[in-house]
């Protein structure tokens, strides 16, 4: 059972899901270091968005001191 694909992508589907997971709190922690505790709104963006390298792209710009705000992090991908 273990060797089938069934099997396999259904192990692939959960740690991808775990992964973009733990990269949305991830992001979520890091904003609110940066810009203070997110609205609602910024929360649920940033909890719909479920693409790894959209996240990790997110991720990077919070702590890019150049980036001004989280309006304009999140404007942009």
């Amino acid at each position: 059972m273990r060797e089938s694909t069934a099997y396999q992508a259904i192990l692939k589907q959960g740690r991808d899901e775990g992964r973009v997971r733990e990269a949305q709190r991830l992001l979520l922690i890091q904003g609110e270091i940066r810009f203070g505790a997110p609205d609602e709104t910024t929360r649920a963006a940033v909890e719909a968005i479920r693409d790894l390298d959209l996240l990790e792209r997110l991720s990077r710009r919070v702590v890019d001191t150049k980036n001004n705000g989280r309006d304009a992090l999140l404007s942009t991908p």
